[in-house]
């Protein structure tokens, strides 16, 4: 169930957040069916929630890459320039965020510290065939 708005940021971002989530449930539940006005209903109800979300403050950087990833749902998996620079800036966000949590940037990569050092060690061994 939906949460009713409040008047504090955080409660207006929880409130936004669960009903963007509420909305995009039921659209699950239409998306493949004929276009009728329950799927339009959705579609605005929809619409609406996501509005409702870019709208509420964000608490925090994951906040703000989740509006990202919203807004730009569609565009993130296009094989383009923009895409791939929009997909960098929400890494910026989340590489950031875990910065500030304390989390090393080589811990945040994702890669092991031994899968970091065997691409090195390729990297390395590609580069020298090119060295004269």
């Amino acid at each position: 169930m939906a949460i009713s708005p409040s008047s504090t940021p955080a409660d207006r971002w929880t409130s936004a957040l669960s009903n963007h989530h509420v909305a995009r449930a039921a659209w699950k539940a239409v998306e493949g069916r004929e276009p009728c006005s329950a799927r339009e209903q959705v579609a605005i109800i929809v619409e609406d929630a996501e509005n409702a979300l870019y709208a509420a403050p964000a608490p925090d950087l994951a906040a703000v890459s989740l509006k990202l990833k919203t807004r730009w749902a569609k565009e993130l998996f296009d094989d383009d320039y923009e895409s791939s620079s929009k997909r960098r800036i929400i890494g910026d966000l989340r590489r950031i965020e875990l910065k500030a949590a304390g989390v090393s940037e080589f811990e945040s990569s994702g890669r092991s510290p031994e899968d970091a050092a065997d691409l090195a060690d390729e990297w390395r061994s590609a580069l020298s065939d090119y060295d004269m």
